[in-house]
């Protein structure tokens, strides 16, 4: 179900008394900003549930702040020492996967499998990059949610291994 913004406004009348009424708008045509990351990020986290909890990934707490950059928040799905970092400020940014000491971004596991996914994809929707990710945890990077440690660290490994990425 998309996200629907409601406010109440009162207005002033042409007959100096006052107006009041509730002003509805989707999600998708208005500004990402008008809702806080966190509630952005709550409705993107939804929309990945089903293919993480189904591998026994666990949603934890968002974080909040104000950046340089604005608002943000950020949160962790994690299956013991196993995590999805998912960043969110006016969309959804750099994911990365980790386990203990290893990390990689999204892009760079899916520049090593040699695959191109639909993150990130462009949208004026803000929840189409959790869309997007989710169409990618289910088809090519799907793999990332059942490997082993010792799998997640040669993966790693051979990413650290492959040359810097250059221009699309």
């Amino acid at each position: 179900m998309p996200l629907v913004v409601r406010a109440t406004v009162r207005m002033r009348a042409a007959d100096g008394g006052h107006k009041s009424g509730v002003i509805e708008r989707p999600s998708g045509i208005i500004d990402p900003m008008e809702i806080g990351p966190a509630e952005w990020l709550r409705e993107g986290c939804s929309v990945l549930a089903p293919s993480l909890e189904s591998h026994d990934f666990r949603l934890g707490e968002p974080k909040t702040g104000n950046g340089s950059g604005g608002r943000f928040a950020e949160v962790r799905w994690t299956r013991g020492e196993q995590y999805l970092e998912l960043p969110f400020r006016y969309a959804l940014g750099l994911v990365t996967y980790g386990w203990d000491g290893e990390a990689f971004s999204h892009a760079d596991y899916m520049r090593w499998r040699q695959v191109r996914g639909q993150y990130p994809g462009y949208s004026t929707d803000p929840i189409d990059g959790f869309r997007h990710l989710a169409a990618d945890l289910n088809g090519a990077a799907a793999q990332l949610l059942s490997m082993t440690k010792s799998e997640f660290v040669e993966v790693a490994s051979a990413i650290r291994s492959l040359p810097p990425p250059g221009l699309p």
